[in-house]
This record gives structure tokens, C-alpha cells and sequence, in this order.
């Protein structure tokens, strides 16, 4: 598991607009999501947190499907933290 030192390190503003040029969209309500379908629960709070703290991103975690979570999680960013 990574940890913040590490995210820091790595994961810039460009490697951020990567992850959600290839991952992300826009939610129906004007706020964003990521899927993150090949990472476990821990990983995606993790992240989440991350983004919580370090980039000021109101977040939260869903199951990519409520029916069957095995498919992956999706972390929602509201549309309170989005500055469009």
C-alpha cells in the first residue's frame, strides 16, 4: 500500500489530470467521478483521503455497482470542490 510520502512524491497535478483524462467523468449532478475498478476498498479510501487532505477534494467512495461491488469503486468528487 502506498503511502502519503509516496503519493506526494508521484502523484502531481499532471499525473492527476492523467488519471481523470483516462478514468474520470462528470457526474449527472455537475460533480466528478473516478473509476478505480482494479483497486481493493482500502486502496480507494486510501486515495480518497488522500484527495481529502492534500488536494482539499470533498470525496466519497462508492460501489461501482450496488448489485455485485466485485466490479470496482468509484470515487465521487462533489460538485462543492469543483471550481466550474
Amino acid at each position: 500500500m502506498p503511502t502519503y510520502k509516496s503519493l506526494e512524491l508521484y502523484f502531481t497535478p499532471l499525473a492527476f489530470a492523467h488519471l481523470f483524462m483516462g478514468d474520470g467523468s462528470r457526474a449527472k449532478n455537475a460533480g466528478a467521478r473516478i473509476a478505480l475498478n482494479n483497486f481493493t476498498i482500502e486502496e480507494v479510501i486510501f486515495f480518497s483521503e488522500y484527495l481529502n487532505n492534500h488536494y482539499f477534494l470533498k470525496t466519497s467512495v462508492h460501489a461501482h455497482s450496488i448489485d455485485n461491488p466485485k466490479k470496482g469503486y468509484i470515487i465521487y468528487i462533489y460538485k462543492e470542490s469543483l471550481p466550474i
